[in-house]
């Protein structure tokens, strides 16, 4: 995945980490069962532990992970409301982590949303996240990015599914296990087709 830090540096720190991935392997039909955001803090100005940070869908279109800046979403073009903003994203947070202490330290994220948001997305085959800091404005968290020459502490994401098939049954018998009988076996016998 591809990870992009956007901050500006005021009296009041806002801090924004944009994420992309690609989930085209996945197959469209595919069930997600868990989704795991994997990040590595590093303390550019300071590290902050307890700081919650928030996951949310982006919202805004046309937006260069490579060319995006605190002011243009991909270079050129400003983001919705000039500069980035909670403009920019759903208000609905998919998850929430938070910051470890000390140093550059991997730390996870997950959630029921974010699993669902990833379910949604696998025609369009990318996601785009914002990851915001939710604790006080005048505290920095940064986050690696995809250019860190330490590839162990890239942000990755961890997606655990079921494929879904199609099949076709032969003719045969079949043993069957049906919702909320126990103790009873089931069988299913489809017949072999003939011509007279």
């Amino acid at each position: 995945g591809l990870a992009l830090a956007l901050m500006r540096r005021t009296i009041s720190k806002n801090y924004y980490t944009i994420v992309k991935y690609d989930i085209s392997s996945i197959p469209s039909t595919a069930s997600i069962i868990n989704v795991n955001l994997m990040e590595t803090t590093y303390a550019l100005c300071c590290n902050n532990p307890g700081t919650t940070v928030g996951v949310y869908e982006i919202t805004t279109t046309g937006v260069n992970i490579q060319a995006a800046t605190w002011n243009t979403k991909d270079g050129s073009n400003s983001w919705n409301s000039g500069a980035a903003s909670s403009s920019d994203y759903d208000p609905n947070v998919l998850a929430q982590g938070t910051f470890p202490a000390g140093g550059a330290l991997k730390f996870n994220i997950s959630g029921a949303g974010l699993t669902s948001y990833v379910q949604s997305r696998l025609s369009a085959g990318t996601i785009w996240l914002v990851l915001v800091n939710d604790g006080p404005t005048d505290l920095l968290n940064d986050m690696n990015s995809n250019e860190v020459s330490v590839v162990g502490t890239r942000p990755k994401l961890f997606v655990t599914y079921t494929p879904t098939r199609n099949f076709i049954l032969g003719p045969g018998e079949y043993n069957m296990t049906l919702p909320g009988f126990t103790n009873r076996d089931y069988k299913l016998y489809i017949p072999r087709s003939y011509d007279k």
